[in-house]
């Protein structure tokens, strides 16, 4: 497992804020879409909603809920 820490400075949390309100993803739900898509990597979620509004965009990243991760 990989995972990917960014600087949250205000740059980093306005692209987020952008991202989020464009694609109905609240708090900081959308920090980790935004690093998802900053690194063009894998984005799991507990929350059905995120992965849904992900996929139903097509967005450029892969979003799954847990219970339907393929690499494990």
């Amino acid at each position: 497992m990989v995972s990917f820490f960014a600087l949250c400075d205000k740059e980093f949390c306005k692209r987020a804020g952008i991202t989020g309100a464009e694609y109905n993803i609240y708090s900081a739900d959308s920090l980790y879409l935004q690093t998802a898509l900053d690194n063009s990597s894998v984005l799991v979620s507990l929350d059905e909603g995120i992965v849904l509004e992900v996929k139903d965009k097509g967005l450029p990243i892969e979003a799954y809920h847990p219970k339907e991760f393929p690499y494990l």
